[in-house]
């Protein structure tokens, strides 16, 4: 019975039966919000680049395998053509779903990116502009130590 006493004592402690929150815990409550938010943000940044990378690579290897297939099939190719999102030409009926690049299938039914299709190179970042050198702070000349004096 003690304990409960104690309890409500504690609670009451806290509250002292007013309504609403104090401006401490709303503080630490948008703290925290803030925090979790921050770090959330920063790493769906760098989910979405590798994912558009990664479906690239997946489209890559459908049309190879589409292109595979074809040759495969006893079919021959006597000159390179190009698969897209516009036509896929022969290899329609050897793919899934719709592509989003263009592809350059070669004669040997190898698979690479069309010449307007390639990723832009990104433009190189200036250099940083270095940091000015502190100047040395002057030493001070030795003076020779003062005696002790005893304590009166």
């Amino acid at each position: 019975m003690e304990e409960r006493g104690r309890f409500s004592r504690f609670i009451h402690f806290f509250r002292c039966g007013e309504k609403g929150f104090t401006l401490i815990e709303l503080l630490v409550a948008m703290a925290i919000l803030g925090t979790l938010s921050g770090v959330t943000v920063l790493n769906v940044g760098q989910f979405v680049g590798a994912g558009q990378e990664e479906a690239k690579d997946g489209e890559w290897h459908q049309v190879e395998l589409a292109a595979l297939c074809y040759l495969a099939d006893g079919n021959t190719i006597s000159e390179p053509f190009t698969v897209g999102p516009e036509d896929q030409g022969v290899l329609d009926s050897y793919l899934i779903g719709n592509l989003m690049h263009s592809w350059t299938v070669d004669v040997d039914g190898s698979v690479s990116p069309s010449e307007g299709d390639e990723e832009p190179t990104p433009e190189p970042t200036p250099e940083p502009i270095p940091k000015p050198i502190p100047k040395p702070i002057p030493k001070l000349p030795k003076s020779s130590p003062i005696p002790a004096q005893p304590f009166r």
